[in-house]
C-alpha cells in the first residue's frame, strides 16, 4: 500500500504566499501598443519603454523577490522559535534551531 504525504500546512501557505508574491498585477501594465508619449506626432509605446528597460527590470524583480523571499523565511523561523520557546525548549535547542 503506497504512503500518502502530507504537507504542513505552515509549508503549503509559504508556498501559496511566495507564488502570489512573485506574480505582478495585469492591471499595471499598459497594453504594449499603447502610447505613453507623443514627441513630434510620433508615439513613444509601452512596447519601446519595456525594451529599453528589459535588463535592468529583470534585476530589481529578481531582488524584490529575494527580499520577499528571506522576509518570509525570517518571518517563518520567528513564529517557529516563538512556538518552541513557549513549549520550554532550552536555549541550546533554541540556538540549534537558528543554524
Amino acid at each position: 500500500m503506497r504512503q500518502r504525504r502530507y504537507f504542513s500546512p505552515m509549508i503549503l501557505w509559504t508556498l501559496t504566499l511566495l507564488i502570489a508574491l512573485g506574480v505582478p498585477a495585469a492591471a499595471q501594465t499598459p497594453a504594449a501598443s499603447e502610447p505613453l508619449a507623443e514627441v513630434d506626432g510620433k508615439a513613444i509605446t509601452a512596447e519601446e519603454v519595456e525594451k529599453a528597460i528589459a535588463a535592468p527590470l529583470t534585476q530589481l524583480e529578481e531582488q524584490i523577490y529575494t527580499l520577499k523571499r528571506q522576509q518570509v523565511e525570517a518571518l517563518i523561523a520567528e513564529r517557529f522559535l516563538t512556538r518552541e520557546a513557549a513549549r520550554g525548549a532550552s536555549r541550546s535547542r533554541l540556538c540549534w534551531m537558528l543554524r
